[in-house]
């Protein structure tokens, strides 16, 4: 039988094709970051030349407290440099610079599983929005365990925790055309 050019006895191997593909896609999308550095993160894409800082240099940047409660926890206080601040090396616009074409860039902040989370550049600037992420380096006074960090987005005032990425490795800058 021929329903709309297709022949129903083929179906199964279309969608098992169908399937192969959209995993194999699904794979692909949790690439670990090419540049990440044990212990550091990388700010890397549309900048000159790959930055990468050490926790060290992390925890020289100002530190700002921010309340939140992670998945099935208790409501905790992180502590670490805002995403803006960490930023800051690679010379990108910010506050009033930061306008026209120059709002088309964006950062994609990446884990060592793979897990990735876009934020609009203009999101993590303090004169857009109140209360901007920050990379986490400890909660309660503790340096992250090893399920969440050592580097830990964290998304103050947000509903759903899809952007808090945990061991992050990687930011990567980028812009729409």
């Amino acid at each position: 039988m021929i329903v709309h050019g297709i022949r129903w006895r083929m179906m199964p191997a279309a969608l098992a094709l169908l399937v192969a593909l959209t995993s194999s896609a699904a794979a692909q999308d949790r690439q670990p970051c090419p540049v990440a550095r044990p212990g550091a993160v990388v700010l890397y894409g549309e900048i000159d030349a790959p930055i990468t800082l050490t926790l060290q240099e992390l925890e020289a940047l100002p530190q700002v407290t921010v309340e939140g409660t992670p998945h099935g926890g208790t409501a905790s206080r992180y502590t670490g440099p805002t995403l803006q601040a960490v930023l800051t090396p690679a010379r990108l616009p910010a506050g009033p610079a930061l306008r026209g074409s120059e709002m088309m860039r964006y950062v994609v902040v990446e884990a060592a599983d793979g897990y990735r989370a876009l934020f609009a550049l203009a999101e993590l600037d303090s004169e857009f929005r109140a209360a901007t992420p920050i990379l986490a380096l400890s909660q309660n006074g503790e340096p992250l365990g090893d399920d969440d960090g050592p580097f830990q987005v964290v998304v103050p005032g947000e509903n759903r925790h899809a952007r808090w990425v945990r061991q992050v490795t990687c930011l990567r800058i980028a812009r729409d055309r």
